[in-house]
């Protein structure tokens, strides 16, 4: 029998993007996300960018990362470690990373 594990790693989710385009992608998780607070981000050579995070529909686990076509338009073409954050109260937790790639337009 194998020692029980915790894993508290984020889930992995790469995001390809055009450089001038909007960005819009609806997540689901499967639990109410009310109470919770977003944040993600990326650092490119000018520093820290950020991916919006609107409430989607929050009791029913849905939030929406967006970019819009000017914010992009300034990003240089190349790969970027990305993360979401969410936090419940004194409670953080990176959910959600992986590789945002931007090509060029």
């Amino acid at each position: 029998m194998s020692d029980p594990v915790l894993d508290q790693t984020p889930g992995h989710l790469d995001i390809d993007i055009v450089a001038g385009d909007s960005f819009s992608q609806l997540l689901d998780f499967d639990i109410s996300l009310a109470g919770y607070t977003f944040a993600a981000n990326f650092n490119d050579d000018s520093g820290l960018q950020t991916i919006a995070v609107a409430p989607t529909d929050l009791p029913n686990g849905k939030i929406t990362l967006s970019m819009t076509a000017v914010a992009t338009a300034l990003l240089d073409p190349g790969e970027y470690r990305w993360r979401l954050i969410w936090t419940l109260g004194a409670e953080i937790r990176t959910v959600l990373a992986g590789i945002l790639t931007v090509e060029e337009k």
